[in-house]
């Protein structure tokens, strides 16, 4: 039900669920932890994780948590505690993981570290590439962006609009205005713009 609410975006709702529950175990926190991250909110995403610590509470994190942590972490240009975290908790860097991690260097400008655990994943796909050219746009390196996309065509992994919005956002910064041009024509050819 949570999970609902938080695609809807009616946060309130899945608090007041959140809240009624008297034995919260991780299904239920991840679910609202995962809901404030979705939808925005990462001070109260890091608040709850904070309040799942608690010595009173019985509920360890797991990939999950740490995912939706990752993400608040990067809205808050904050996160380097969150591979203590990790290793604190016994929680291996699996492909979900690392991809959020990711996101999160990229956002916060730590693109060779973004990079390199890009190219450690053992499978890559459409979230991981889009993780980096958007890393790689915000961060103003064009050409980087357009070796990942081609990469990405080379390895028939279809894109989206957050690719897109990756590889107009580096071609903004680098003054490539002919092939932003270009390439916000061929979302129209794929249909992500009408």
């Amino acid at each position: 039900m949570i999970a609902g609410y938080s695609k809807c975006g009616d946060v309130e709702s899945a608090w007041k669920l959140f809240d009624q529950v008297n034995d919260r175990d991780l299904l239920f926190f991840n679910a609202m932890i995962a809901c404030y991250a979705q939808n925005s909110q990462p001070k109260e995403t890091i608040e709850l994780f904070s309040l799942m610590l608690e010595r009173n509470i019985d509920v360890q994190p797991d990939g999950l948590t740490l995912s939706s942590v990752i993400s608040a972490c990067s809205q808050l240009k904050f996160g380097s505690s969150v591979e203590s975290y990790m290793n604190k908790f016994g929680i291996e860097l699996d492909d979900h993981l690392a991809t959020a991690l990711v996101d999160l260097y990229a956002k916060c400008g730590s693109i060779d570290e973004a990079y390199e655990l890009f190219r450690g994943l053992r499978k890559r796909d459409l979230i991981a590439y889009s993780a980096m050219i958007f890393g790689y746009g915000i961060n103003g390196k064009a050409v980087n962006v357009i070796r990942l996309f081609e990469e990405m065509l080379i390895s028939h992994i279809c894109h989206n609009l957050v690719t897109y919005t990756g590889l107009l956002s580096a071609f903004n910064q680098a003054g490539l205005i002919e092939e932003g041009y270009q390439f916000f024509n061929s979302m129209k050819d794929h249909g992500l713009m009408h």
